[in-house]
This record gives structure tokens, C-alpha cells and sequence, in this order.
């Protein structure tokens, strides 16, 4: 063998070794069903339980003790409430034990949505902690009721299961998830929304502001992403790791530059349900940059994100022969304009978030 192809034959041996040592590991976590459940309501139930995962920078070989520090993401459900390492105001702490081939054989892992020592909890302020180990999984939401010198806190609602361990694996869960929940504004009013995950899709109008989804396929991370869009509002979007029944609140889009030319549709009733085809770019502000959105129109959807922003369907005119155009893309105000089947080619061009008042 030549000087030469030694080496090369050399650099790809350690260039394999260091791929593999420093590839992430991911470690998903099925939590068996709750079987008892605290309070009369609750907003828990036993179909419900803990799943979800967490990241790390590699596998963790006979490792005993805290890798909080080691997590570079994490995301679980409780069936209700969604724990991320995203939330502003959330703590998490991971205590695990592993084996020579860096499975989990024991583990104690705490995650609260806010953390309960912060100076900004205040009395009303509600908290939801997720506690599972090798012996229990543990769902408790507390309330903050007075200050002495940190908060006094109230059990308000949980649920639990004991001595029957969830198990952790290094491959996603495959199994349907079903989904569920209300969608309101800030002041608690029911908002009609189209909500869609996973290829499937409804609208929260019947009764108004509810929505349920069920046998949802799993992304091949395991997870579910959901996306609710509604007139006046930002698109919300979320990554769920199993079943969920969520209290949604949307925030209004608020003031925003136009960037569109104003279009004054034709009434022409005797239009009504005439089919036509309509098409166009999704661009950002006044430049010809694409933006990835969601494009309905009549009860008709697609993503223009095919790189170009394009986007063309085919649809219904509604009883006065014409039709609603609304574009959604996370980060961005929506955009909502109507026009006729003498208008069927339209670019559209979106205000960001920020610049929203």
C-alpha cells in the first residue's frame, strides 16, 4: 500500500470514529396510562399518560447521576400540557442511570412549565410539573395562593401512576396519536379555526372553538406537528410527542404594514360554486423572496414551500362568487384578502411579526 492511500485509508478510519462519537442520541420515553386521577374534574383522564424524549450529544455509556447539563433539548407530554426545553420560564432536571450499552435502567426526571423558585411567580399563578421514574410517573399542577417568603402552593389538580414504569427506547414511537382541545383569544371567546396535523385537517367552528383529531401518523422523529390558523391571529404551531387535549389561546395579529394593493371584489352571486383555478407566489414585504405558508382559499389548502413561494388550486366560489384568500407562515402576520374569478392570479406579500403593532 502506497504512502498515500495508507493516510487516506487513515483519515477515514478517524473520521468514521469521531462521526460516530459525537453523533447525538436521542432517548424516547412510553409512559403507561394514568390510574388515578386527583381531583373531580380534572383535566386528566386515564386514556392519558407521559411520553416524550430527550436529546443529548451522544449515548450515555454506564453513566450514574445528574446530565441535566448534558440534554441538549428535551419535549414531553402529559396528555394535556406540553414541557419543552423552549418554555421561557421552565426547569428540568435529569437523573439517570445507564448500562455498558447506554440503555436506561433507572431515572428520575422533574420538569415544571415554570420554575417555582422565580421571583416573577406571583399569588394566582398556576404550575405544572411532570415527575417519572423507575418507580411512578407523577402529573401535579399546583396554584400559587399567598407570598411569605417564596410562594405557598395548592395541589389544584394531577393525576399518576404507581409502580408500573414507563420504558425508554432509541427509536420513536410508531404508534397513532389522537388530539384535542379549544381554541379561545386572551378574554376566553371561542375562535373558529382551521386546525391541521399531520396531513389531516378541521376546522374549530362546530361546535365553535373546539377541535379534535384522532389516529394522527407520527413524523419519523416520533412526533406530531400541530398548526392552528385563524383570521385576525398568528399562526400557533406546536410539536406534540403523544396525545394531547390542550386549551389553546391565540394572540392577535394587531396592526400590520400592507404590502398588498388593495382589491375590490365583484359581487356576482350567480357565480356561486363555479369552480376555478387560482395561483400565485408567497413573497416576503415588497422583495421577490419566498416565503413557506399556508395557503387556503374556499376550503381548499396547500404549502407554497417548494422553494419558490408557488402555490395554485383549484376551488369553489362562495355564494356572492368570490372567494377568501388566507396566507399563514410562522412569524408572520396572516394575510386576508378577497377577490373574484377575474382575479384569480395573485402574488401575496407578508408583513413579519415584529412589525406588527
Amino acid at each position: 500500500m502506497g504512502i498515500k492511500s495508507f493516510f487516506h485509508g487513515l483519515f477515514m478510519i478517524i473520521a468514521f470514529i469521531s462521526i460516530n462519537v459525537n453523533a447525538e442520541a436521542v432517548y424516547y420515553y412510553t409512559g403507561n396510562n394514568y390510574n388515578d386521577i386527583y381531583t373531580t374534574p380534572s383535566i386528566y383522564d386515564t386514556s392519558m399518560s407521559i411520553n416524550g424524549s430527550f436529546t443529548v450529544d451522544s449515548k450515555l455509556i454506564s453513566v450514574n447521576g445528574d446530565i441535566s447539563a448534558q440534554v441538549i433539548s428535551y419535549g414531553f407530554s402529559d396528555g394535556v400540557n406540553i414541557y419543552s426545553d423552549t418554555d421561557p420560564e421552565g426547569s428540568a432536571q435529569f437523573l439517570v442511570n445507564t448500562d455498558s450499552a447506554g440503555n436506561i435502567t433507572n431515572w428520575n426526571i422533574d420538569i415544571s412549565d415554570v420554575d417555582s423558585q422565580s421571583p416573577t411567580v406571583v399569588p394566582g399563578d398556576i404550575i405544572s410539573r411532570i415527575m417519572s421514574s423507575y418507580n411512578d410517573d407523577v402529573i401535579d399542577i399546583y396554584q400559587c395562593d399567598f407570598i411569605v417568603v417564596g410562594c405557598i402552593f395548592s395541589q389544584i389538580d394531577g393525576a399518576s401512576i404507581y409502580n408500573n414504569p414507563g420504558s425508554w427506547s432509541d427509536a420513536p414511537p410508531t404508534t397513532p396519536v389522537d388530539i384535542s382541545g379549544t381554541i379561545k383569544t386572551a378574554s376566553d371567546a371561542d375562535i373558529c379555526a382551521m386546525v391541521l396535523a399531520s396531513g389531516q385537517y378541521m376546522f374549530s367552528c362546530d361546535p365553535m372553538g373546539e377541535f379534535s383529531l384522532a389516529d394522527l401518523p407520527r413524523e419519523k422523529d416520533g412526533t406530531v406537528k400541530r398548526q392552528i390558523y385563524a383570521d385576525g391571529f398568528f399562526p400557533k404551531i406546536d410539536i406534540l410527542t403523544g396525545f394531547s387535549n390542550d386549551a389553546m389561546v391565540m394572540t392577535r395579529s394587531g396592526t400590520c404594514p400592507g404590502y398588498n394593493t388593495p382589491y375590490d371584489p365583484a359581487f356576482v352571486p350567480g357565480s356561486a360554486g363555479k369552480r376555478i383555478n387560482i395561483a400565485g407566489k408567497v413573497l416576503l414585504q415588497n422583495s421577490q423572496t419566498p416565503i413557506c405558508a399556508m395557503v387556503l382559499a374556499n376550503g381548499q389548502h396547500m404549502f407554497s414551500c417548494d422553494g419558490t413561494g408557488n402555490y395554485a388550486l383549484n376551488i369553489p366560489l362562495d355564494t356572492n362568487g368570490q372567494f377568501k384568500l388566507q396566507v399563514y407562515a410562522d412569524g408572520f402576520a396572516p394575510t386576508i384578502q378577497t377577490f373574484d374569478e377575474f382575479k384569480t392570479t395573485n402574488n401575496v406579500r407578508m408583513a413579519r411579526a415584529v412589525e406588527c403593532q
